[in-house]
């Protein structure tokens, strides 16, 4: 039987939802949506229920759903915050955690990279089962520190200039990328939700700062640049299906494992 990798107790019979199903309701509806699936390779998609949009079975019932509640929850009023302040954000190119969850935004601000880690917890043991990832299992259940994970929110202002013209909603769940460096094995990828994304990275001692509550309130935004654009557009658009062109302005500069990899070290040497 295998077990749940966040209690490491129960077996593991409850699939995570790679978007939570509130997201795809808020921006696509609840019946005959039409999306793209953009992830290792593209999928139509057509009810918010479809099993592309889940994880396979790695965590219990419990934890998917009354352990890891307070989680979602923070990530459901952050989203929020988001979509309905985007441009006040992009501006500031700052996230002020007081402003989204008010005199509790310590505890609500661990619970937010609490949400992360679960996701990327599912995305590396998709990779491998046997993959040790205790040390968020630990920061999920008993911990508000870890010195192995590490968060970065980006705006891409070529998703948001996607956005504005062609009223595309966008949901992104990147595949996960995995280097060595010397000994050491690492993870990252990212999510992107409309407007904002959120990079992860996971691997052995990479946080400085790793007790989430004590971080700064006020938290810069990576904000990447359009200037990639000008390669896309020496294409002929015909050669590219929307899939193809989403992906490209998704991705960046960062199309390769390598250029990812490079992107999350920097990652790690900033945090």
């Amino acid at each position: 039987m295998a077990k749940c990798w966040i209690c490491q107790i129960n077996e593991a019979n409850s699939g995570e939802h790679k978007f939570k199903a509130s997201d795809i309701k808020r921006n696509f509806g609840k019946k005959e949506i039409d999306i793209l699936y953009i992830n290792h390779e593209i999928n139509k998609i057509n009810t918010f229920k479809d099993d592309k949009l889940k994880f396979e079975n790695l965590i219990c019932i419990s934890c998917n759903n009354k352990g890891t509640r307070p989680h979602d929850d923070a990530y459901d009023i952050f989203i929020e915050y988001c979509n309905a302040n985007h441009n006040q954000l992009l501006k500031s190119a700052h996230i002020n955690f007081e402003d989204i969850y008010g005199k509790n935004w310590r505890i609500e601000k661990c619970n937010l990279y609490k949400y992360f880690a679960k996701q990327a917890g599912c995305k590396i043991k998709t990779l491998n089962q046997d993959i040790n990832i205790n040390s968020l299992s630990d920061f999920i259940v008993n911990k508000n520190e870890t010195k192995d994970f590490i968060i970065k929110f980006e705006f891409k202002q070529s998703i948001e200039l996607l956005i504005k013209h062609s009223k595309h909603f966008h949901l992104l769940n990147s595949p996960t990328t995995y280097w060595h460096n010397g000994e050491s094995l690492k993870f990252g990828g990212w999510i992107t939700n409309n407007f904002i994304t959120i990079n992860w990275v996971y691997g052995s001692h990479i946080n400085n700062k790793s007790n989430f509550t004590e971080k700064e309130i006020n938290e810069k935004v990576i904000l990447t640049n359009a200037d990639f654009i000008e390669r896309i557009n020496d294409i002929d658009e015909r050669e590219l299906s929307k899939a193809e062109f989403i992906y490209n302005l998704e991705y960046g500069k960062n199309k390769t494992k390598e250029e990812r990899a490079i992107f999350f070290e920097k990652l790690i040497s900033e945090n």
